[in-house]
C-alpha cells in the first residue's frame, strides 16, 4: 500500500458504513511502496507509478517488458476514476494521467480496474475527461 492511502485505511470502517456495508477488520499492511519502486511476481517486474487522484495513494503498475500498464482505478477506457470521495482531486488525477500514464508508449496496453482494456495511445487522442 502506499502511505498516501494510509488515512483511508485506519478509516475502512466509517467509508463502508458510509455505503451501508459492513467490514471485517482489515490486515496488517505488510508493505509500504512508493513511487519508482519495483515489484516482483517470479520473472515478471513492474515498476510503481503513484498516479494520485482517485485516492492520495493511488498507483498503477507499469510493467514494460510485457508492454502493460495495470491502472486500477486511475484510468479507463473512455474515462477516468472517481475523484468525488474521500481524498479524491480531479486536478491531481488529471496530472497523474497527463504527466506519469500519456508519457508511456502508445501501444502500451491498459488493463482497468473496471472494464475494457485500453491502450495509451487511444487514451491520449480520444479520452474526453483528460486528452493529451
Amino acid at each position: 500500500m502506499h502511505p498516501g492511502d494510509r488515512e483511508l485505511y485506519d478509516n475502512l470502517q466509517l467509508q463502508a458504513q458510509a455505503f451501508g456495508l459492513r467490514t471485517e477488520d482489515a490486515l496488517p499492511v505488510d508493505t509500504w511502496i512508493a513511487d519508482g519502486d519495483k515489484v516482483a511476481v517470479g520473472a515478471i517486474s513492474g515498476e510503481v507509478l503513484h498516479t494520485p487522484g482517485h485516492t492520495p495513494g493511488s498507483v498503477c503498475l507499469h510493467v514494460p517488458d510485457l508492454g502493460l500498464l495495470f491502472a486500477g482505478d486511475t484510468l479507463f477506457q473512455g474515462s477516468v476514476g472517481r475523484t468525488d470521495l474521500w481524498g479524491g482531486s480531479f486536478q491531481q488525477l488529471e496530472a497523474s494521467i497527463r504527466e506519469r500514464l500519456y508519457g508511456l508508449p502508445e501501444e502500451t496496453r491498459v488493463v482497468t480496474g473496471h472494464g475494457p482494456e485500453t491502450q495509451i495511445g487511444f487514451e491520449r487522442r480520444s479520452n474526453p475527461f483528460v486528452r493529451a
